[in-house]
């Protein structure tokens, strides 16, 4: 690890029940609740439990170094820890979907959402995702300008389209008619919103709800 990631400001417990900082490093901290919180998910029945505590304070702050540390190498970006990562995704979300509770509230939250159907125009502004971040930043300031047009229209006010993007109308979706992510963002807006600007991988891009239409199902 290089030395400016391995410096350790400083390791040590809370002197007092209410201190919230438990130990540092570099520039970063790591506060009571969080400590406390992977403690007890990873803890098992111990004698001496002051010793267990500080034993993994020491396990705790090289996990996170070692997370520093993988960051600024870009380790994250590489394919196969994305692939790793989707990988473990799957894995998990059957125990996930399985949990009662967490079941209960997406099925309610689908059912909320199967009651209205949204007519939907998704614009993108095409990038390069090798582009220089200046030219980047350039496309990301005129999609932003017309992102605000779009939140400050009334309804039957046509919005003229800057060079380069494109607008496709959707039609009417529904529940489970776009990814999760995507299904959150949009049932989250009002008729005549846009949502905020996303970047894909070759484009920027934003939803606007149009009309909300109730549905008897």
């Amino acid at each position: 690890m290089k030395s400016s990631v391995l410096l350790i400001a400083g390791i040590m417990m809370a002197a007092k029940a209410d201190a919230q900082t438990v130990l540092t490093y570099g520039a970063n901290s790591v506060n009571k609740d969080e400590f406390l919180r992977a403690y007890n998910k990873n803890k098992t029945p111990v004698a001496d439990k002051e010793k267990s505590v500080r034993e993994y304070v020491d396990l705790y702050a090289g996990f996170k170094m070692k997370v520093k540390e993988a960051q600024l190498l870009k380790l994250d970006t590489l394919e196969q820890q994305k692939t790793d990562l989707e990988n473990f995704r799957h894995q998990i979300e059957e125990n996930f979907m399985s949990d009662e509770r967490t079941f209960k509230l997406l099925m309610q939250e689908a059912f909320q959402r199967s009651q209205h159907d949204l007519h939907l125009v998704h614009y993108t502004l095409p990038i390069d995702e090798n582009a220089d971040p200046g030219d980047t930043l350039v496309k990301y300031s005129a999609f932003k300008v017309f992102y605000d047009q779009l939140n400050a229209k009334k309804e039957a006010v046509e919005i003229e389209l800057p060079a380069g993007v494109k607008a496709a109308d959707m039609g009417y979706v529904t529940v489970f008619s776009l990814p999760y992510k995507y299904e959150n963002i949009v049932y989250g807006l009002k008729p005549g919103q846009a949502s905020a600007p996303y970047r894909s991988k070759k484009s920027l891009a934003c939803f606007s709800v149009e009309r909300k239409k109730k549905e008897c199902r």
